[in-house]
């Protein structure tokens, strides 16, 4: 038999931007107005979507079997209820502008988006989830991001509009935040200790302990109110084991 067109209700022609199948071999298509699905038996219904989104660009179905529809903002659907059930915005936590273009699937459970505002990597099993935004900056001169791809050696490949294409270096950036344990986003240094543990040093006295890929906040206790960590270099261990640290009213040790 050769291709035909499979009616999706009996409105007449509807604009299909987006396919994807989940694992129960249901066949996902989105349209402007409604997500439609065929089962395996050729049946078909449909899943009206919150008004918030609209001009769908891309579907992905991840290892729990969500699927994803990604457009002017991004909606996560349950597939194995019954009905589908549409998450609650709540559990995506990205708030960046822009059309959402492509949704890549991560080595590691999380999901690249590329948008017309920049790149977002998406973590929705972190507790709770978190979206990391990689604005257009200097250091990451970025707009549009239209396509991802990855190749065998795990770079990731940016499709940027009129830039051409960007290839990140596996392992090559990682930003670290409080969604990563860090008590602060401002950091004042970096330390490593006699046994090569690497802590970060926040404000209010605290010192960030790397620990199997996350931070773990340490404050301390420095019976000087109101004093606070000196500008430079802070903290150094000495010998023995001890800690001294630079302060504005003086050494602490």
């Amino acid at each position: 038999a050769g291709p035909h067109v499979t009616p999706l209700d009996g409105s007449g022609p509807l604009e299909v931007r987006a396919l994807a199948e989940d694992s129960r071999r249901n066949l996902w298509a989105a349209t402007p107005r409604a997500l439609f699905r065929r089962r395996p038996n050729g049946e078909i219904d449909s899943l009206h979507i919150p008004l918030a989104l609209w001009r769908i660009n891309s579907m992905l179905v991840d290892a729990h079997d969500r699927l994803w529809v990604g457009g002017f903002g991004l909606v996560g659907v349950d597939t194995k209820t019954e009905p589908p059930r549409v998450l609650p915005p709540e559990n995506i936590p990205d708030k960046t502008p822009g059309l959402i273009s492509v949704l890549y699937p991560g080595e590691r459970g999380e999901i690249w988006i590329g948008k017309s505002s920049g790149l977002v990597r998406f973590r929705p099993d972190a507790s709770p989830p978190d979206a990391l935004a990689f604005t257009p900056s200097d250091e990451f001169p970025i707009g549009h991001v239209g396509a991802i791809g990855q190749d065998v050696r795990h770079n990731l490949w940016l499709a940027v509009g009129t830039r051409g294409v960007v290839r990140i270096a596996a392992g090559s950036f990682e930003l670290f935040t409080r969604a990563d344990g860090l008590a602060s986003v401002e950091v004042l240094g970096l330390v490593e200790s006699l046994r090569g543990t690497l802590y970060a040093v926040t404000g209010q006295w605290t010192l960030n302990e790397l620990r199997g890929g996350r931070f773990v906040p340490i404050p301390l206790r420095v019976p000087m109110p109101g004093s606070t960590w000196a500008i430079g270099p802070t903290l150094v261990q000495d010998r023995e084991g001890a800690w001294w640290a630079a302060s504005g009213a003086g050494v602490v040790r």
